[in-house]
């Protein structure tokens, strides 16, 4: 069943202005609007506004958060290389979003929002793949509920792996493909 990614059009789909504009709105939304010339505030700040017109209870920021990127390295790497070798290992859609969400909540390269930017940033290349590489009008979205969160955090602290995660978003596959038939 599972969903192939090109491993040659994996930059549309993720970029670290993108996943930058993620942390953004997770901590400091209106530090994204005044650097806005800086990030991928269009297509990314309409990706998450429909993420959180759908999960109303979806906690974008928090008042005592701020911005700032602690590894930028460990962001440029996952995107610009290893991203990239692991598509040409497994270039399954769901790895490769558990991947991105792994990658980020377990190395915590912002200094705050890292397991929600792990959660958008995933969320966004799926969304992307599912509207630029199948024509979806309707993204498939994985809820943020309970179980994915205590999923993430225990990414975060290194208590579980990927497969949980992966195993976690199967669900979303399946939605997916059931819903990209003609």
């Amino acid at each position: 069943m599972g969903l192939e990614v090109d491993c040659r059009g994996i930059d549309e789909l993720v970029d670290v202005d993108q996943i930058v504009t993620a942390n953004y709105l997770v901590t400091d939304p209106e530090g994204l609007f005044r650097t806005a010339g800086n990030v991928d505030s269009g297509p990314t700040r309409d990706i998450i506004e429909g993420l959180q017109q759908r999960f109303e209870s979806f906690e974008v920021s928090r008042s005592e958060d701020y911005f700032s990127i602690r590894n930028r390295g460990v962001l440029e790497s996952l995107v610009e290389t290893r991203l990239k070798y692991e598509c040409r290992e497994n270039h399954d859609l769901i790895h490769l979003t558990g991947f991105i969400m792994k990658v980020l909540a377990e190395n915590q390269v912002f200094g705050d929002g890292n397991k929600r930017t792990a959660y958008l940033a995933g969320t966004i290349f799926l969304v992307k793949y599912q509207v630029q590489v199948l024509g979806m009008e309707n993204a498939v979205i994985p809820e943020l509920d309970e179980e994915l969160v205590n999923i993430l955090q225990d990414l975060a602290v290194q208590d579980t792996g990927l497969e949980e995660l992966e195993s976690f978003l199967r669900s979303v596959e399946r939605d997916i493909v059931n819903l990209s038939r003609p």
